[in-house]
């Protein structure tokens, strides 16, 4: 199956991180009797049976089908009053039934953290995030769709230093590695991020924190050509942050700043930092978020560098009952692509300069418990893209829209 568009190996990174924390943390093994919700270690399996009506997110043909998907999860806590650490990993195999397709769509994910407190002023963390799959979602919340397979990991690593009774100090390290198995997308596409962010935090009062924040992101495209050379870029950001909780229930983010890239070649993109997030807990186990942010993104199309991208959400979670629980999701993005890539400025380009793409993508969840350890799940997800790529002459289309709405069952151990 294709998707195209953009989706923001794990080696012993995450294996190293979860051996360190069980060997620090050994002592701490005790895990809980079945069905103990504070157990260290949890097993889970989904099965569903559903429908999705664009499965290769394409425009105007598309294939529709029946679906079958199971996926289990294991889930790992390493508990320790110094190091502690988790650890999970989910499998999803998705078969469409209503096309004749001999292998199902395969999906890994794994995620890794593992934390150590020096001392009460000075504590440290190690992530590592790996997403192996076709579905752009394994990555974050975009309804873009990218073709063919890809790997995606990205390790992370932070300190933190308790200066003084309110002034904290922070410095973040990351990679991120992306890797396309169709040979179009590899080219075009595999590349590393390298970034660094420091940042001092001075707590004004028990409910408001300031902070200043400096962010460097290097981004190399791994297949030389004349073509990457000028999109390899240096991204910089300045930025003050406020977090300030107004009430028990009611939390605030926000971060105002300036950003500026500069690619390979010549030419840069500079755009305003912004980042606004509030989250309202209305009730017990139930809470609803929005927010939005603003700033550069790297594009994935090879005859533009980068695009200046409006990002909102909306973000509902309800407990209805004591078995009846909801959550609503919404994202809406607003790209303008107007970064053109040099070597592709001559006379016979019939691309224009700045294009737009607006896309939204709505997801809603209900689940019922039967018992703690089995459930009844009901799901529907909507994307649309509109694209100002389209070009109706050669037949070539960006748009997209996909429905799939599925209902299965939660068990768990």
């Amino acid at each position: 199956m294709n998707f195209r568009h953009r989706i923001r190996q794990t080696t012993a990174g995450a294996i190293f991180l979860l051996g360190f924390g069980l060997q620090a943390a050994r002592a701490d093994w005790q895990p809980s009797p079945p069905g103990d919700p504070a157990r260290q270690w949890r097993f889970s399996l989904d099965t569903d049976v559903g429908y999705d009506n664009n499965f290769n997110t394409e425009n105007p043909v598309r294939k529709s089908s029946a679906t079958f998907v199971w996926s289990p999860t294991a889930e790992i806590k390493i508990p320790g009053e110094q190091t502690a650490g988790q650890f999970r990993y989910q499998y999803t195999s998705t078969y469409f039934l209503d096309v004749g397709l001999t292998k199902p769509d395969e999906s890994h994910v794994l995620d890794a953290n593992v934390s150590h407190v020096f001392t009460p002023r000075l504590s440290a963390s190690l992530t590592d995030s790996f997403r192996r799959g076709i579905e752009p979602t394994l990555v974050g919340p975009l309804i873009f769709r990218e073709r063919g397979d890809y790997t995606y990991n990205t390790i992370g690593a932070n300190i933190s230093f308790l200066l003084t009774s309110r002034w904290t100090l922070s410095l973040n390290q990351s990679w991120e590695h992306w890797m396309f198995d169709t040979k179009s997308e590899s080219i075009d596409n595999d590349r590393d991020g390298y970034g660094t962010t420091a940042s001092a935090v001075y707590q004004l009062s028990p409910r408001t924190s300031v902070g200043l924040n400096y962010n460097y992101t290097r981004t190399a495209y791994s297949f030389s050509s004349i073509t990457n050379s000028v999109r390899d870029s240096d991204s910089q950001a300045l930025y003050l942050s406020i977090n300030h909780r107004f009430k028990p229930l009611v939390f605030m983010q926000a971060s105002a700043g300036a950003q500026l890239a500069g690619f390979g070649g010549g030419g840069s993109d500079a755009s305003p930092y912004l980042n606004l997030s509030a989250t309202y807990n209305f009730a017990t186990r139930s809470t609803i978020s929005a927010g939005g942010s603003y700033n550069i993104q790297l594009s994935e199309l090879a005859a533009y560098r980068s695009s200046q991208q409006l990002a909102t959400f909306l973000a509902l979670s309800h407990d209805l009952t004591a078995k009846c629980s909801v959550s609503l999701a919404f994202n809406y993005i607003i790209s303008t692509y107007g970064n053109f890539n040099p070597v592709f400025l001559n006379g016979f380009n019939p691309q224009p300069r700045q294009v737009g793409e607006d896309s939204w993508q709505v997801n809603l969840i209900a689940r019922y418990a039967f018992t703690p350890w089995m459930g009844l799940t009901m799901e529907y997800t909507y994307q649309d893209l509109a694209s100002g790529f389209d070009n109706r002459a050669l037949n070539s289309f960006r748009s997209f829209d996909r429905m799939h709405g599925d209902v299965g069952i939660h068990l768990l151990y």
